[in-house]
């Protein structure tokens, strides 16, 4: 039988997982595990999956609701022209988030996988950038037109 050194460490009995540098940093507390990042990975893309579905979704009603409305609710309407920019607004957006949600889909992370490319990122970011702007720039232009026609 061995004896324990002066510091009272038996030696022969730790394995190689004991004596690693790194066997500490599996054990810290605030250390993120395989397990926990991989479901906030997944979080994250569940968000997003339902983001850009309910902006669809709005997109498509505002849609719509715009191409029924307009033309019923003001007999002479003004500037026109906002609620046609409204509609290629909408149309964008639609597009660009049935792009984004369509390619992280077809992307969607798989086991192994640290991260996306940078290329996909980068188109992630930008069809969602235009989806987001083109709801926004379209439900502005049709609030600039009630407005200009509800108070002449």
């Amino acid at each position: 039988m061995r004896r324990p050194n002066r510091e009272g460490l038996d030696f022969g009995r730790m394995t190689s997982k004991d004596w690693r540098p790194t066997a500490f940093v599996e054990t810290a507390p605030g250390v993120v595990s395989e397990e926990e990042a991989d479901a906030s990975r997944s979080e994250r893309h569940r968000a997003m999956y339902e983001f850009l579905r309910h902006l669809m979704t709005l997109d498509s009603a505002a849609l719509v609701l715009t191409a029924m409305l307009v033309e019923k609710a003001f007999a002479q309407p003004v500037l026109r022209a906002s609620v046609g920019i409204a509609v290629v607004a909408f149309l964008v957006s639609l597009i660009a988030g049935a792009v984004t949600y369509l390619n992280l889909l077809a992307n969607r992370p798989h086991a192994g996988a640290l991260q996306m490319p940078s290329g996909d990122m980068r188109l992630h970011l930008w069809t969602g950038l235009a989806a987001v702007l083109g709801f926004v720039v379209g439900m502005a232009l049709l609030a600039l037109f009630f407005w200009a026609n509800w108070f002449r």
